[in-house]
């Protein structure tokens, strides 16, 4: 992938991680060509349990946590005339569950097969189970939600034009990503925690992610950086495991580690950003 996803043009080398950069509109992504099928197998249960995560399921109650504190925000712009949430990547269905009250209909859609089980069976929530650009997309779409999504897709811009196709003028679209022109992304370089192809591959400045939204036809109305929850399990996962490739460590720590313990914080370097439809 040559070219840029946000604006077209070439991408030259960034220097490190096999990193290509837009020099027109600051994308970043990773030179990599995956299918839609190899996509989708980099994300089924064991990407949730043992892999990206530590135990998804554990962490339910801090990730819901991070989920209110995203919708407090987002309810700041919607209005009345904001009736449907639509998500795109709702894995185990924790956001639309907790959103579920708020609208008058909530759906979702995520490649992960066990994730879309779960929040069908257990929670009784709307969710499909395949790809936005292949899925039949019906009902209206007021409130669209990608957290923490965007960045792993292969081409973030089909699928922003794909939602915007749905929606009338007034609607939401919500997203959560990395910025990588943040000052800890430009300290850390290829050390930087959210740099990890495959499954990470574009990477998102505040310029480019407005640039995305812009020529699918939205408005930027909010932009921050956010912090988050995380359990105390989850960061000694990363660490001992993703980092260091100590399974069996991990697997000790993840037994005697109590699952509600969390930490807070923000390194100013995801971004959170609401757009209305024009």
């Amino acid at each position: 992938m040559l070219k840029c996803d946000v604006c077209g043009a070439d991408g030259v080398p960034k220097g490190y991680a096999g990193l290509l950069k837009c020099p027109a509109c600051t994308h970043v992504w990773a030179d990599l060509s995956l299918g839609a099928d190899e996509l989708t197998r980099l994300y089924q249960r064991q990407y949730f349990f043992g892999e990206e995560y530590g135990d998804y399921l554990r962490d339910r109650r801090i990730l819901e946590k991070n989920f209110a504190a995203r919708l407090a925000t987002l309810r700041r712009f919607m209005t009345a005339a904001h009736r449907h949430l639509f998500e795109v990547g709702a894995a185990y269905g924790f956001f639309l569950n907790l959103a579920r009250p708020l609208f008058q209909s909530v759906r979702g859609i995520d490649v992960s097969e066990d994730a879309v089980n779960h929040a069908r069976t257990e929670l009784h929530l709307d969710v499909t189970c395949g790809d936005l650009l292949n899925a039949e997309l019906d009902g209206p779409v007021d409130v669209a939600c990608m957290w923490d999504t965007i960045e792993h897709l292969e081409t973030p811009r089909r699928y922003v034009e794909r939602l915007a196709a749905k929606m009338k003028p007034g609607a939401l679209i919500a997203v959560t990503t990395g910025d990588i022109s943040s000052l800890n992304a430009r300290m850390q370089k290829a050390r930087w925690r959210l740099i990890h192809p495959p499954t990470h591959v574009h990477y998102f400045s505040r310029r480019s992610l407005e640039t995305l939204l812009d020529r699918a036809g939205f408005r930027v109305v909010h932009v921050e950086h956010c912090g988050f929850h995380r359990s105390v399990s989850g960061m000694l996962h990363n660490l001992v495991s993703l980092r260091w490739g100590s399974r069996r460590i991990d697997a000790f720590l993840q037994r005697i580690t109590p699952a509600r313990l969390d930490v807070y914080a923000n390194l100013y370097d995801i971004m959170y950003i609401v757009a209305e439809r024009r």
